[in-house]
């Protein structure tokens, strides 16, 4: 375990470290000594590349904490890495002091506030081509929702949403291409409806949620609705 952390901190160009508690010397159990050997002679051998080296990430990850990640910027993590996306990190604070336009896109992971200088760095990003993905809560800045996502009005969040699903159609499968197998997907027991500006695109509509059980009633009773997943 310790002997693969240190490679895949080396992959993703970080800097190797090994920690113990207590002593090298006197240390009962040395079974790891070789293997985090290997890793660190390695990293000293190959210097010249693994240091020094930039980032060509067209990814970038907005985050609160590096420390304390909400589910949501975990699962971003999740989802670029294994992908094998290559991706940038930013705490929210930093976001206006870096040039956006080296990206192609922004992910901000439920960033319900997002401040003026951030809403102008975001919102001139997107008009002049890149991409602002926002994901769990839609980002308010200051009392409006952020004016590149196509959003006029945020409404109160579903909490009963625990059954209903969004519906794939021919159309929607095909623009999200993984989608090709399914019909339906289960959006968990929380949606986010949302009102947008009458030309946006929109995709999988919403399925109010039906009875949870028992089996013989799991079937839709109601009309599709108004929203959609994307």
């Amino acid at each position: 375990l310790q002997e693969l952390h240190l490679w895949q901190t080396l992959a993703n160009f970080g800097e190797p470290d090994e920690f113990i508690m207590g002593r090298l010397d006197n240390n009962q159990d040395k079974s790891e000594y070789a293997r985090v050997k290997n890793v660190f002679s390695f990293a000293h051998e190959h210097e010249d590349v693994l240091y020094g080296a930039t980032s060509c990430a067209k990814v970038l990850l907005v985050r609160d904490s590096y420390n304390i990640p909400n589910p949501e910027e975990r699962g971003w993590v999740r989802v670029l890495t294994e992908l094998h996306i290559p991706f940038d990190e930013v705490l929210t604070a930093g976001l206006t002091s870096m040039d956006l336009h080296k990206y192609h896109l922004v992910i901000l992971p439920s960033k319900a506030r997002v401040n003026d200088k951030m809403s102008d760095a975001l919102n001139a990003f997107a008009g002049s081509g890149g991409c602002v993905l926002a994901t769990g809560r839609p980002p308010m800045a200051g009392t409006l929702p952020l004016r590149c996502l196509g959003i006029t009005a945020i409404e109160p969040t579903d909490t009963s949403a625990l059954g209903a699903a969004l519906e794939v159609l021919s159309e929607d499968q095909s623009v999200f291409l993984d989608f090709m197998d399914r019909g339906l997907i289960p959006v968990g027991n929380s949606f986010q409806p949302v009102a947008m500006e009458p030309d946006a695109r929109t995709y999988m509509r919403l399925l109010p949620a039906e009875p949870f059980g028992p089996p013989e009633v799991c079937y839709p009773h109601k009309a599709p609705s108004e929203q959609f997943g994307v």
